[in-house]
């Protein structure tokens, strides 16, 4: 049974496809995140899981990881 089609789903694919073109896995987008956040907002974290949560729709990043997320991804304000 396919997964049905929901806004989080739907933006986790498009993450998925430009880490992918960006050349990232995972892990090394997982890890450029921490670093981030590690320096802006302490104490919170980041992981590999994160990023497959979040290409998989079962999760959502509050305004903060999203911002650091498309600095990340090199997104302009028109592609977020």
């Amino acid at each position: 049974m396919a997964a049905k089609a929901t806004p989080f789903l739907d933006a986790g694919q498009y993450l998925k496809r430009v880490r992918k073109a960006l050349g990232l896995s995972q892990i090394e987008l997982a890890e450029i995140m921490a670093q981030l956040i590690n320096k802006e907002l302490p104490g919170e974290e980041f992981s590999q899981s994160t990023v497959s949560q979040l290409e998989r729709g079962y999760i959502r990043l509050n305004k903060e990881k999203i911002r650091l997320l498309f600095q990340v991804l090199k997104l302009s304000p028109e592609e977020q």
